[in-house]
């Protein structure tokens, strides 16, 4: 189903003047290119235009062809992947990139590197579709920017920062940042052609969404190419708080709190957007929300 309705939003982006995405494979793994090609066999306009096996071949082709698109391996012979990324990413009109790789543990990098997919080998038939979509929307819009002003936007999302005091979590410990680094004021989301500014203290919480999130603000959604991993180191920890893999919570915004019948505990939100929370980070959170908010509590049935 989930699959069915991606491939019914990219037929709608399909404009009648869009050419074919001219799609560059880049695998030092030749049976890995064999199956991503057969993969994309499935999307009539998206013409693979050529193969590559090592960075180095991949830069001289990316220069000769000017594909729209470059699904990358990470990990190569020589120059790797990020590598290949940083030599295009001072050139004008570099090509929209598409990780795919087995390790898992290269995703926050590729976001630092303005990837538009990061694929999992094997790649599914859903996890493509979605990539393509993303890619789609890029090619119909953001890539009507140059590549400079596509680079600074993400910059924005991730730099626009102002000093602040130090932070002291719900252990009383003073928060630790990166060296030289403020936690974030705002986030710069595209809307359109349009980037908007959203101070960090208006989100009411922010929900994992595949290799991007959605950034809730007064129950609409924005999505931010960022993984929630990343956004947690940025944001302050007093603030904004983990309840469960998936979703950050502005700890401003919850209005009350429960226990379920099997002592799970779930949060109401100003909107009333109710989240569970995990177990493991039950006992922090009620430390920090019993320490800052004036929040309500609502006893669990039977429950001292």
């Amino acid at each position: 189903m989930m699959g069915q309705q991606v491939r019914a939003a990219i037929s709608r982006l399909r404009l009648p003047l869009m050419r074919e995405i001219r799609v560059l494979l880049v695998d030092d793994e030749p049976i890995a290119n064999d199956g991503l090609r057969a993969l994309l066999r499935r999307y009539s306009d998206v013409q693979v235009i050529g193969e590559c096996r090592d960075a180095a071949d991949a830069a001289a082709e990316i220069r000769r062809l000017s594909p729209d698109v470059v699904f990358l391996d990470v990990q190569m012979p020589g120059m790797d992947g990020f590598g290949l990324v940083r030599a295009l990413d001072m050139e004008h009109g570099a090509p929209i990139i598409a990780f795919v790789t087995a390790h898992d543990e290269h995703a926050l990098k590729a976001f630092d590197a303005n990837a538009a997919a990061y694929l999992l080998k094997p790649v599914s038939d859903d996890r493509l579709d979605r990539a393509l979509l993303r890619i789609r929307q890029q090619l119909a819009g953001t890539r009507a920017m140059d590549h400079e002003g596509q680079h600074a936007d993400l910059q924005n999302a991730y730099n626009s920062v102002a000093a602040s005091p130090p932070a002291v979590d719900a252990t009383g410990k003073v928060a630790v940042r990166p060296l030289g680094e403020s936690y974030l004021s705002r986030l710069t989301v595209r809307n359109g052609r349009r980037s908007i500014a959203i101070p960090v203290c208006d989100i009411d919480w922010i929900a994992a969404d595949d290799y991007c999130v959605n950034v809730v603000v007064k129950g609409r959604r924005h999505l931010l190419r960022a993984s929630l991993a990343s956004l947690e180191t940025r944001l302050d920890p007093s603030m904004f708080i983990r309840v469960h893999r998936s979703a950050l919570v502005n700890v401003s915004r919850v209005k009350e709190w429960h226990r379920t019948p099997l002592r799970r505990l779930v949060l109401v939100l100003a909107d009333d957007t109710r989240l569970r929370v995990s177990r493991s980070r039950k006992t922090r959170l009620l430390a920090l929300l019993r320490g800052i908010s004036p929040v309500s509590v609502m006893p669990a049935p039977n429950s001292q």
